[in-house]
């Protein structure tokens, strides 16, 4: 439950499902390997918490889609936070019954005091700070996605400056991997244009939907079969 409620938070901050599963692995599977955690609960955990980065703002899926649809990536933001908080109170809930029901899957840890749980989220409140700060901004109208990203990015530089975790390597790294996300999103989105383009010459979607109007089928038949195909694969 922990480990959720660590991917939700950093989802929060960080925009990438791949970036909050990758972090998670690093830092919960070994503490959870230490506690003697079924490994398929364990990565679990981490494989369906790391989803959370696509739906929790500032996504970066959000933004992309907000661009090609355009769409308000604010009000997508906004429209994220209840689905995304949702998911991660369910996806607690249901290691709470699964663990429940199966205690050696997930046997409890090292009991710790009141004071201890408060001291160790004295860490965690420059996440808060930058969401704060991120979303806030976004949706007051102080400053638009693309500068909250700036804000965002240079808010995380202070941070990681006045705690001296900020070396030449992990600057060069972080640059690195900014660099080769941007350049997949720009590849995305150049392609997403031309393929728009073709829908709208081909007149594919109207045809598409003069077709669905015409079958006798009830329109959950069409939704359970679009669930059930190409959002599956």
């Amino acid at each position: 439950m922990a480990t959720v409620g660590a991917c939700a938070g950093f989802a929060a901050v960080c925009g990438s499902s791949m970036a909050t599963a990758a972090a998670m692995g690093v830092v919960a599977l070994p503490e959870m390997k230490k506690y003697k955690y079924d490994m398929a609960l364990a990565t679990g955990c981490i494989a369906a918490g790391g989803t959370m980065g696509i739906l929790i703002p500032p996504s970066v899926t959000l933004i992309v889609y907000g661009l090609l649809t355009e769409q308000s990536v604010g009000q997508l933001f906004m429209a994220g936070i209840i689905p995304g908080t949702l998911e991660a109170v369910f996806y607690m809930v249901t290691i709470f019954i699964i663990c429940k029901r199966r205690p050696l899957m997930g046997p409890p840890g090292q009991a710790a005091s009141f004071g201890e749980r408060v001291a160790s989220l004295q860490n965690t409140w420059p996440v808060g700070v930058l969401f704060a700060i991120i979303m806030g901004g976004i949706y007051m109208g102080v400053f638009s996605p693309t500068e909250a990203g700036g804000i965002g990015a240079f808010g995380a530089f202070v941070f990681a400056l006045s705690r001296r975790r900020l070396s030449w390597k992990n600057l060069n790294s972080a640059l690195l991997e900014t660099g080769k996300n941007t350049a997949m999103l720009l590849l995305i989105i150049v392609g997403a244009n031309i393929f728009g383009y073709f829908l709208s010459v081909s007149r594919l979607p109207v045809e598409l939907a003069n077709l669905v109007a015409d079958l006798a089928v009830s329109r959950y038949v069409i939704l359970t079969a679009i669930l059930g195909s190409d959002l599956a694969s």
